[in-house]
């Protein structure tokens, strides 16, 4: 779903947006890649390592994106994957983006109708741009908010949502992708193949 001009203003005009590092004053970014960690430290370094192998072996650069015109960067063409913390903060806030407590897939309290969900690896259930199931070692953020669309979820609750503004995309994801991809795991990488296919035709 697109924004609506009214809120495109009121987005781009806020204190708190993502500014795309490289090419910053190029007006075209079509077919461009940005990833934004709104990490902790500890898993930063992981998710940056992941997705800078993940794309080096589809050849394409991964470019940073820093809190200063993630929408501004969208509208002009890029795709934005935004992984959010576990705290809430102020881009996602900016962004319409409701980011509750992370929960701990690994500790029974995400779910504990569901027998054994502490010892069992969990797996968070992606429906686009691709379906496919992705392992999860960490916690989760559920996310929310009007006008996106729900692409990811684990035992009802979602945790990834997408939308489409002007030529470009935010993907944000409440369950880290970059340490999965750094471990190698393959549905991680048919994911993220798939959305940068699907954002390139």
């Amino acid at each position: 779903m697109d924004f609506n001009r009214r809120e495109f203003l009121a987005l781009t005009g806020s204190a708190v947006a993502v500014r795309f590092d490289a090419g910053a004053t190029t007006p075209d970014l079509d077919r461009a890649i940005a990833v934004l960690h709104l990490e902790d430290q500890g898993h930063l370094l992981e998710s940056v390592k992941g997705y800078q192998r993940a794309l080096g072996a589809l050849g394409i650069p991964a470019v940073a994106a820093s809190e200063s015109s993630v929408v501004m960067a969208a509208y002009r063409g890029a795709t934005v994957i935004i992984e959010a913390g576990g705290t809430a903060h102020d881009a996602l806030t900016a962004l319409g983006v409701n980011a509750e407590q992370p929960r701990n897939l690994w500790r029974r309290g995400f779910s504990p109708a569901i027998p054994n969900v502490g010892s069992a690896i969990p797996y968070i259930d992606y429906s686009w741009p691709i379906a496919v199931k992705v392992r999860d070692f960490s916690r989760v953020v559920p996310l929310s908010g009007p006008g996106w669309d729900h692409i990811a979820e684990v035992d009802g609750v979602c945790v990834g949502l997408t939308r489409r503004i002007g030529r470009g995309r935010l993907v944000v994801l409440g369950s880290p992708l970059g340490p999965v991809l750094l471990g190698e795991d393959r549905e991680a990488h048919e994911w993220l193949a798939a959305l940068l296919a699907k954002e390139r035709t």
